[in-house]
Order: C-alpha cells, then sequence, then structure tokens
C-alpha cells in the first residue's frame, strides 16, 4: 500500500465519523428523512412511467401512419402509370386483341 492508499482511507473514516455526529448517533432520522424522499421519488418514477406510456402510443401512431403512406405512395405510383398509359392511348378504351375498336376512338 501506496501513502495515497491511507491518506484516502483515512479521510473516509473522517468523513463519516463527522457526519455520524452532526447526526447525533441517531441512524432512524436518517431512516424518516430517506423515507420521505422516497415517496418523492416513486412519485417521480410514476409519473415517467405514465409519460412513457403516452409515448409508447405515440410511437405506434406514427407507425401507422407511416404504413398509410406507404400504401398511398404506391396507390399514387399505379394512377400515374394508369394515366401515363391513356396518354400513350393504352388503356380500357382499345382492345389489344384482333377485331377490337383500335382506330376508332381516338
Amino acid at each position: 500500500m501506496n501513502l495515497g492508499n491511507i491518506l484516502t482511507a483515512v479521510v473516509a473514516i473522517v468523513a463519516f465519523a463527522v457526519a455520524f455526529t452532526q447526526l447525533g448517533g441517531r441512524v432512524d432520522l436518517l431512516k424518516t428523512d430517506m423515507g420521505g424522499r422516497m415517496d418523492v421519488l416513486s412519485q417521480s418514477v410514476g409519473a415517467v412511467e405514465e409519460t412513457l406510456k403516452g409515448q409508447g402510443n405515440v410511437a405506434t401512431r406514427v407507425a401507422v401512419l407511416e404504413t398509410q403512406n406507404a400504401a398511398n405512395s404506391k396507390l399514387i405510383a399505379n394512377l400515374s402509370d394508369e394515366m401515363a398509359d391513356l396518354r400513350r392511348g393504352r388503356g380500357f378504351v382499345q382492345s389489344r386483341g384482333p377485331g377490337g375498336i383500335d382506330g376508332e376512338y381516338p
């Protein structure tokens, strides 16, 4: 052991002794004081849990909206392709088979 380790141990023992004398040797005061703080802490934890539950609902809602957005994007792409086909003369008005109405409608 070197001098630093011994000095650290002595300082820790002195700090414990000073804290113990400041409490007057009554550890029950420490327990009572901590009990009040634990109630406040448990209330804070409860509030954080409620907030996190709300965040979970938001995350679920965002996932649903992203899915709907993807579906709408596919629908728009399909409609765009169908409009382009109609502009080029391919669509429900013209028949692809022989004997259809090709040329009858411009």
